[in-house]
């Protein structure tokens, strides 16, 4: 039987065939490469395993920088402008909603014939600050030349009343007490640095506080 010669490919139809063996060979490499991007996802060393993010606190919008003066019985103090705050004859909170934090401030009185009396009150609210921190390390930042006493106590790890404070002046006889709670804390497991931008507005807000008050003598 004679064989008839093979009719040569038109221009259009090697187009065709050049074009489906094109596709196989992308197909070979795109299920080679999730072959691989498999194995070493579940490779036993772990390397290249997906790791979950630990959870982070809410992105921090800070109210304005603004302060208003209130006055507590002997004491005028500096606060933030759009917190809100609740007094009383001789204490007060401020409230930040925005950052799930209240502020819980003391004003005591410490007068006596000397300053045993202030010492003694003083000695008391650092007690106080020392088992509110429960063991966790904390910086310590004390008053400048010429500002009347104050010590701020600011944690380096998630506690419940991250910045605490004691303030007064010996001669006006009054001590006051400050704690920024965080509502919520008691139940929530957080990495530090997540809730270091709250932490870092309150020492600030507190610090002014402290720093700034005006006792009456």
């Amino acid at each position: 039987m004679r064989q008839e010669p093979r009719r040569p490919l038109k221009a259009g139809e090697r187009l065709l065939w050049l074009g489906i063996l094109l596709a196989l060979m992308l197909a070979w490499v795109w299920l080679a490469a999730c072959g691989r991007s498999g194995t070493d996802a579940t490779a036993d060393d772990g390397e290249n395993a997906a790791v979950p993010l630990p959870p982070a606190y809410p992105r921090v919008y800070e109210y304005p920088d603004s302060f208003r003066e209130v006055r507590v019985g002997k004491v005028t103090l500096s606060v933030n402008a759009a917190a809100q705050v609740d007094s009383a004859a001789s204490a007060f909170n401020i409230s930040y909603p925005r950052y799930g934090a209240t502020v819980y401030v003391g004003v005591n009185a410490a007068a006596g014939a000397d300053d045993s009396v202030f010492a003694r009150e003083w000695g008391n609210r650092v007690q106080r600050i020392t088992l509110n921190l429960n063991g966790a390390t904390a910086r310590k930042t004390t008053e400048a030349p010429g500002h009347t006493p104050f010590a701020l106590y600011r944690a380096e790890t998630v506690v419940l009343t991250p910045v605490q404070a004691v303030g007064g002046d010996p001669a006006a006889g009054t001590v006051i007490s400050v704690a920024a709670f965080m509502d919520g804390w008691q139940n929530r497991q957080v990495p530090y640095d997540s809730v270091r931008p709250v932490v870092d507005i309150l020492e600030r807000d507190v610090l002014r506080l402290v720093s700034t008050a005006r006792y009456e003598r």
